[in-house]
């Protein structure tokens, strides 16, 4: 794990902003000057690859892709979509590690306005939150596009807070926690058995009854591995296969609740509203782009 800092030599703008769909993403980029990209993967894995390193932005996953060496990104996965902030601004880049990501926000002098990205930022609950705002942040874009692009400063502002955030919480749990392995296996099984049972009326008790331990140890680890209560994961997940089988197969919400286990469809609506800050119309909109 690295971190990259990016300290803005002037006043960033929005250059583009849009929800990318294709049945086969493969690109190469050449240098962008004073360039950078803000990425949100929603469907199917991508893949930055730079001359001398590679680095993957797992499904659900956000991060930083600079344009100052060329670069190709491409995604194994037929149906790939992922949202797109480009950003343009004179920038220094530099990579840093978590002692001095920490000591950089406790200091809080130093000069200049940044940006702090750690270099994996895997889907969980304040990534989430990152989503919701970028997500409303591209739609407005989208809406005033012709519009003077200093209108969407503070938003862009309040993206940038939010991942610098995130990637310094991240930066702590090198000392606030670090889990051992029986943590990792306990959830990774719990996740499994959640994709497998999605259909059924899933609790907490089952979870902890199937992996043998207590249902408070059960919310304690999967809470620090995940960054999200069982409940939370369960919902987002449901949530996540419903907007999937709505976009990649023209199901209806009640068609694709039912394969979740989710019948009451006004209480669907309302989750699906919650954990993708659209309604179905909205979400099936701004995915509307096809290449």
């Amino acid at each position: 794990m690295h971190f990259n800092i990016y300290t803005f030599k002037n006043i960033p703008l929005i250059e583009f902003a849009h929800f990318f769909s294709t049945d086969r993403y493969n690109f190469n980029f050449g240098v962008i000057p004073n360039a950078f990209e803000i990425v949100l993967c929603e469907r199917g894995k991508m893949n930055i690859q730079y001359e001398d390193h590679t680095y993957i932005i797992q499904e659900g996953g956000l991060n930083i892709i600079p344009h100052n060496k060329p670069l190709k990104a491409y995604s194994d996965n037929p149906g790939h979509g992922h949202a797109t902030i480009s950003v343009n601004v004179p920038y220094e880049l530099e990579q840093i590690t978590e002692d001095e990501v920490i000591e950089i926000s406790k200091a809080n002098n130093r000069p200049g306005v940044f940006l702090i990205v750690a270099s994996e930022m895997p889907s969980g609950m304040q990534v989430e939150k990152i989503t919701v705002a970028m997500k409303k942040l591209i739609k407005e874009f989208e809406t005033d596009i012709n519009s003077d692009k200093t209108y969407f400063i503070s938003g862009l502002f309040n993206l940038f807070s939010m991942i610098t955030a995130e990637s310094v919480r991240i930066a702590r749990l090198k000392y606030d926690l670090t889990p051992m392995p029986i943590y990792s296996l306990y959830s990774k099984k719990a996740i499994g058995y959640i994709a497998e049972n999605i259909k059924e009326n899933i609790s907490t008790n089952d979870i902890a009854s199937y992996l043998g331990i207590s249902t408070g140890y059960l919310c304690k680890i999967f809470k620090i591995f995940t960054g999200k209560t069982v409940v939370e994961y369960i919902n987002s997940y449901r949530i996540k296969r419903v907007a999937e089988m709505i976009l990649v197969y023209n199901m209806s919400l009640k068609e694709a609740g039912e394969k979740v286990g989710l019948y009451n469809e006004p209480y669907l609506s309302r989750l699906f509203k919650k954990y993708t800050g659209y309604s179905t119309q909205e979400y099936k909109l701004i995915h509307k782009i096809k290449v």
